[in-house]
């Protein structure tokens, strides 16, 4: 029996985005394309004016094979949901049997975007989601539509919770000692030369 998305939730989590694949994912688009030159094909060939070696209500009957191609595709694309949420993100996909992977925060290295020719045009493109760990677990969120609005969220999420990613280390650095003396330099060159204020947790090293 398949679980809705709260319940997975821990307390006080809250999901902030939710989404599915774009119809204009690179994936899907080959589905429909081929789905739609097979249909046009051969209900091209059935109207030709001249007789055919073989009846046109077998050319029909095959009709069904490349709508059959464009509605699974469908119907795979409607059952994948990315969910970005206070804590983590969830990838959920499946109809039965739903398979679901998610990620904290503070386990991501790197998110890197990507996107292919057709989908450039469209806006569309695919996260990758990197985490720490000895298995290098990967989380990938395809055909998001505007995906960098997606990114900016994880990013800023991963920051809050003080994650394993390079975004982390440059907030650190941001943050670090160019106050404590009450002058613009955080007091770090006095009479003892360097020894001041300019140490290695300054840089988040």
């Amino acid at each position: 029996m398949s679980s809705s998305i709260e319940e997975l939730l821990a307390e006080g989590e809250q999901i902030q985005m939710r989404t599915s694949p774009s119809i204009m994912d690179s994936s899907f688009v080959k589905s429909y394309v081929i789905g739609a030159a097979l249909t046009l094909g051969i209900f091209g060939i059935s109207v030709l004016p001249f007789e055919l070696p073989f009846n046109t209500l077998y050319l029909n009957v095959l009709l069904v094979v490349p709508l059959a191609i464009i509605v699974k595709s469908e119907i795979e694309r409607k059952f994948i949901k990315y969910f970005i949420t206070s804590q983590k993100v969830i990838e959920r996909r499946g109809i039965l049997n739903q398979t679901t992977e998610s990620t904290m925060y503070e386990n991501i290295t790197d998110v890197k975007l990507s996107k292919d020719i057709n989908e450039r045009i469209f806006d569309v493109g695919d996260l990758k989601i990197n985490t720490a760990g000895h298995d290098g677990a990967t989380i990938r969120l395809k055909g998001l539509k505007d995906p960098e609005q997606y990114k900016r969220t994880i990013e800023n999420n991963i920051n809050g919770a003080g994650g394993a990613s390079q975004t982390g280390n440059q907030q650190d650095f941001g943050g670090g000692g160019m106050d404590s003396s009450g002058d613009e330099f955080g007091g770090g060159l006095g009479d003892s030369g360097l020894d001041g204020g300019l140490d290695d947790d300054d840089f988040g090293l």
